[in-house]
C-alpha cells in the first residue's frame, strides 16, 4: 500500500503591509487548490489580519485541513535593540544588509542574549495563549538559525557576543578560541595561490566539511547547533502547554550547518521539519543565491581564487552537481532537482526514518527572485513523493500563478 504524501501551502501576510490582503482572493485560492487536490495542512503568518485569519480557519474547518500560525522566531523583531544583535568573529555587530519589498530585514537575533532571552520567552508565551482554542493545531516556526551566507559569508562566523561566550564557558568551550581560530583559518584562505586547486586546502576544508580534524570549530559549532535546539525547545515546553504541535522551516541538511542548524539536534522537539528546496531562487534561503554568496564572500577574501574551481570545491563538499560558473546557475533559473532525494535522505539519516519531512518547493513567480521552470516543478514533486512524507508549496499562494498549481496537480496524479 502507498503511503499518504501530505500536502500543504503557505500563505503570507505581509508584516508592513499585512490589510493589503484580501479574504476574497484568500477565499478563491483555498478554494482552486481543493478543486485539484486536498490541502492537508495550511501554513499562514506573519502580518496582522484578524479576518484573513478567520477566514482560513472557517475553510479548513470545512475542508478538514490543519492550520499552523507561521512565525519568525529569531528576526523581524519589532522593537529590535542592539543587545540583541550577533557579534562575528572579528568581534563587530553583524548588520543585515537585506530589505525586501515585503518590509522583511533579516536582521537576526542571538538567542542567547539575556535580554532577548527574556523576550522571547514572553513572545511564546503571548502567541501560545493566544493560539490556545483558537483552531489552530499548531505553531510554524521560521528564521529559527544565525544568518546565511547571503547575508555575507564572513557573518555566517558567529556569535560571539557576552552571553554566547559565558554560555559556552559553562559549557566547558572556549569561544575566545574559536573565535582566533576562524580568523587564523580565513587568513589561510586568503593566502591561498592560484596555483593551488581549493579543494585541497586545509583551511576550507575546515571551514565547510564536518570538521572532525578540528576539535575547536567542532565544538563551535556544537555550541551553535545547540543554542538553536535550545530555542526550539523552550518552544516546545510553551506550545505543547496548549497542545499546539510545531513544525520547522530549516535549510536543506547539506546547506543547514552554515547557519547552525542541524536535524540531528532539532527533531526531537518538533513534529515534523520542512526543508526549504529553493532549487530556483535568488534571494535569502534560495540554493542558488547561497551557493553565490558563498562564491562572492571566498572570493572576496581572496581575489585570486576563480569561480570554476570554488564551484567545484563546493561540488563536493555539499554533493550537489554545480555548473562551471555562477553566471550559469543564473542562465539555468538555479540548481538540478536532483539534489531533493539526495537531502530527504540525509534528513532521514539525521532524524528518524519514521520522522515527517515535508519538502518545501516554490510555486511562486516573482521577477528577478523566482520563477519556477514547469518540468522541474513536476520533478520536484515526483522526487518528494518517492522520498519525502509530505510536500509544502512556498512561500506564498498570493504569489503562486493557477498554472503551478495545475502543474502541481498533474504532478500528484
Amino acid at each position: 500500500m502507498d503511503k499518504k504524501c501530505i500536502t500543504g501551502i503557505q500563505i503570507f501576510i505581509p508584516p508592513t503591509k499585512p490589510d493589503s490582503v484580501k479574504k476574497t482572493p484568500l477565499t478563491r485560492i483555498i478554494d482552486y487548490i481543493e478543486h485539484k487536490f486536498h490541502i492537508d495542512i495550511i501554513i499562514i503568518g506573519w502580518g496582522d489580519n484578524p479576518l484573513l485569519y478567520e477566514e482560513c480557519l472557517r475553510k479548513a474547518r470545512i475542508h478538514n485541513t490543519q492550520v499552523y500560525f507561521w512565525y519568525p522566531v529569531l528576526s523581524e523583531i519589532p522593537n529590535f535593540q542592539s543587545s540583541f544583535q550577533v557579534v562575528g568573529y572579528n568581534k563587530s555587530k553583524v548588520i543585515s544588509e537585506w530589505l525586501t519589498d515585503t518590509g522583511e530585514h533579516f536582521l537576526f537575533a542571538c538567542p542567547n542574549s539575556r535580554k532577548f532571552e527574556s523576550v522571547l520567552k514572553k513572545n511564546f508565551e503571548s502567541l501560545s495563549k493566544k493560539l490556545r482554542n483558537s483552531g489552530y493545531n499548531g505553531v510554524f516556526l521560521d528564521r529559527i538559525r544565525y544568518y546565511s551566507p547571503a547575508s555575507g559569508l564572513l557573518s555566517t562566523f558567529c556569535c560571539f557576543c557576552q552571553g554566547c561566550l559565558r554560555k559556552a564557558e559553562h559549557m566547558g568551550i572556549n569561544l575566545n578560541k574559536a573565535r582566533l581560530q576562524l580568523g587564523q583559518l580565513i587568513k589561510e584562505i586568503s593566502k591561498i595561490k592560484p596555483s593551488q586547486v581549493p579543494k585541497q586546502s586545509k583551511a576550507l576544508n575546515t571551514l565547510f566539511s564536518s570538521f572532525k580534524e578540528n576539535q575547536i570549530i567542532n565544538d563551535y559549532l556544537h555550541f551553535k547547533f545547540n543554542s538553536i535546539k535550545e530555542v526550539i525547545k523552550r518552544a516546545r515546553e510553551i506550545f505543547c502547554k496548549n497542545e499546539l504541535k510545531i513544525g520547522l522551516d530549516c535549510f536543506t541538511p547539506s546547506f543547514a550547518s552554515i547557519a547552525g542548524q542541524n536535524y540531528s539536534y532539532l527533531f526531537k522537539y518538533a513534529d515534523w521539519i520542512k526543508p526549504m528546496f529553493y532549487i530556483n531562487t535568488f534571494a535569502p534561503a534560495g540554493i542558488p543565491y547561497e551557493i553565490k554568496s558563498i562564491v562572492e564572500g571566498l572570493i572576496e577574501i581572496n581575489r585570486d581564487l576563480r569561480e570554476e574551481s570554488v564551484l567545484s570545491f563546493l561540488q563536493d563538499q555539499f554533493h550537489y552537481d554545480l555548473p562551471c560558473s555562477v553566471n550559469e546557475i543564473y542562465q539555468k533559473g538555479g540548481v538540478s532537482e536532483e539534489i531533493i532525494a539526495k537531502d530527504v535522505l540525509l534528513a532521514k539519516k539525521q532524524t528518524e526514518a519514521s520522522f515527517p519531512i515535508y519538502g518545501g518547493v516554490e510555486t511562486i513567480s516573482v521577477r528577478g527572485i523566482c520563477k519556477p521552470d514547469p518540468l522541474k516543478l513536476k520533478q520536484s514533486i515526483w522526487y518528494l513523493e518517492k522520498y519525502a512524507d509530505g510536500i509544502v508549496l512556498c512561500w506564498d499562494m498570493f504569489s503562486t500563478p493557477e498554472e503551478n498549481i495545475d502543474l502541481v496537480a498533474e504532478a500528484l496524479k
